[in-house]
């Protein structure tokens, strides 16, 4: 009997070390559960610092390069192309000799003819052959001056109050991508094109460089709009808030904080804040309707 006792013993003492032993693990295994949900959660937002910059609205167009001055050659007398004393893509000066021609008939004898160009600046065509016949309404040759140019572009109907006569340029074109030609508008056409709703605008270059040259095509943006060193943010960045207030969220010790700000005006991408901010405060510029006041914030820097 004290022997069946001492085993009945033994065998609640087991189950009891077990149970405990069950009871401590699951404790434990709670405690890890539930540490994650203490842990500090961070939203992940990208952020830019404000900053004072120029604004500047346009308008883009395409347009053409042309010379100030496009002359065509003509001869003063009858008679065959003797001589061509130039090729396409020369230089020339006024008063230089181009051409000469036989005004010789049966019966009589000249002097060659000699046909100069009026100014000086490029051959950009040649449409005579030596021994073709011509006459005083012949076009033998174009002369272009292309130390001043001029772009011309087509404005659509909805933007010609938006463009006025002395509005700055800047022109690209293929050949220099990387470089930006200013230019003034000098003149509007009166009227528009009846066909495409379009006015002609004429844009003057100066190019000394003679890196411009006639016929080539151009992009164009013409400054409709431009605010020097102004406190400008994207506009992604503003939101209002329940209250209906315009607001933005300030990145200060990795945790949100909510700004009013005023704006004047929004250009493209870009707002003008006239108060709230400061040049350098760093506001969300990407996530914030996943942001409320005083959330820790894991922050990703980016420029604007």
């Amino acid at each position: 009997m004290n022997r069946r006792r001492f085993v009945y013993v033994v065998i609640i003492s087991f189950m009891i070390i077990i149970t405990v032993a069950v009871l401590r693990s699951c404790q434990i295994n709670s405690k890890k559960t539930n540490e994650p949900e203490n842990e500090i959660k961070e939203i992940p937002v990208k952020a830019a610092d404000a900053k004072i910059t120029d604004l500047k609205q346009t308008v883009k167009l395409t347009g053409n390069i042309i010379g100030t001055e496009v002359i065509q050659i003509f001869p003063s007398v009858t008679g065959k192309i003797k001589t061509i004393l130039v090729k396409q893509g020369d230089p020339v000066r006024a008063n230089q000799t181009l051409f000469q021609i036989d005004r010789d008939v049966i019966g009589m004898e000249f002097r060659l003819a000699s046909v100069q160009s009026p100014i000086n600046g490029y051959v950009a065509s040649i449409y005579a052959n030596r021994g073709m016949s011509v006459a005083p309404a012949t076009p033998l040759a174009e002369i272009v001056n292309q130390k001043n140019v001029e772009c011309v572009v087509q404005i659509m109907e909805e933007d010609i109050n938006t463009i006025a006569s002395g509005s700055e340029a800047e022109i690209t074109v293929n050949s220099f991508p990387d470089r930006i030609f200013k230019g003034i508008v000098y003149k509007k056409s009166p009227v528009l094109n009846q066909i495409s709703r379009t006015q002609e605008i004429r844009i003057s270059i100066e190019n000394s460089s003679l890196e411009l040259r006639h016929g080539m095509f151009a992009d164009v943006e013409i400054i409709t709009k431009l605010l020097r060193n102004v406190l400008i943010v994207p506009v992604d960045s503003l939101f209002y808030d329940k209250d209906d207030v315009l607001s933005v969220f300030i990145v200060r010790n990795k945790k949100a904080v909510k700004t009013p700000v005023s704006i004047s005006v929004e250009i493209g991408n870009y707002a003008v804040v006239e108060s709230g901010l400061s040049a350098g405060d760093t506001i969300i510029t990407l996530g914030h309707e996943n942001v409320n006041e005083g959330d820790q914030l894991l922050v990703y820097k980016e420029e604007f």
